[in-house]
């Protein structure tokens, strides 16, 4: 980030230095990459990490890495939130035995970007054909279709 005096921070030179490093570099694009996308979700650019990361995407070896499609997964609903506003994730729902109005712990989903949140679901998706076991991604899935909806 850039300070009040007009120069770049750490965070950014050790960015900058990372994308020159990974375009020079073939062998560790991936470990880079990962990299790049940590340093960016750290500056709190998160929409620039998905970014980052849906270059690489449809290119081998990451179209088969169940890992990056459910980073990509998480960027998105994060985006997703950040896109339409704030995100209480409380909504009220009926009483309690004391006529006492109770909070739930229930996403108000129309807050959030619904092209963002479907992307979500099939890089999910995805890193469930890569890896059928893979517990991350069956979870954002089923949180995703309950939410939202089985139509969805």
């Amino acid at each position: 980030m850039q300070r009040d005096d007009g120069h770049i921070s750490g965070e950014e030179n050790r960015l900058a230095f990372l994308k020159e490093v990974r375009s020079r570099n073939g062998e560790d694009v991936e470990a880079i990459l990962r990299e790049v996308l940590f340093q960016l979700i750290k500056l709190k650019k998160s929409k620039d990490a998905l970014g980052e990361l849906e270059l690489f995407l449809p290119s081998s070896p990451f179209q088969e890495n169940a890992v990056m499609h459910i980073y990509a997964s998480v960027l998105s609903l994060a985006n997703s939130q950040q896109s339409n506003g704030s995100f209480s994730g409380i909504a009220m729902s009926g009483t309690g035995s004391n006529n006492v109005t109770q909070k739930a712990a229930t996403p108000t989903f129309h807050l959030l970007d619904e092209k963002l949140v479907q992307d979500a679901k099939g890089h999910a998706g995805r890193a469930l054909a890569v890896d059928e076991e893979n517990v991350a991604a069956s979870l954002i899935v089923q949180l995703i279709q309950r939410l939202w909806g089985e139509d969805q």
